[in-house]
């Protein structure tokens, strides 16, 4: 499913496609994403439970002091369940075949 079959609000869209370019480069690198915009982050989180691609990005805000973002920087961004736009979608990993 696409984002704009999604996004009804015209406002919301345009927030979203202004800041889309952190999301494109997020999924073609580290999948990390770290923005003071509290208000594009809610926008994606919204949406993200129903597009794979952007379930398990990481976004974190380092002026949120509960995201605790230079902490989690220097321990070297590991990827923690909570800090995904989905945090209830777990990327599973594919069982080889023997």
């Amino acid at each position: 499913m696409q984002l704009e079959e999604l996004v009804a609000d015209e406002y919301q869209m345009h927030r979203m496609d202004k800041d889309m370019h952190l999301v494109e480069a997020a999924l073609i690198s580290d999948r990390l994403i770290a923005s003071r915009d509290e208000s594009v982050r809610s926008d994606f989180r919204m949406f993200a439970c129903d597009i794979r691609a952007l379930s398990t990005l990481t976004w974190v805000n380092p002026c949120v002091p509960e995201d605790e973002a230079m902490d989690w920087l220097k321990a070297g961004a590991p990827s923690e369940r909570h800090r995904f736009l989905c945090p209830r979608r777990v990327r599973r990993r594919r069982r080889r075949r023997r």
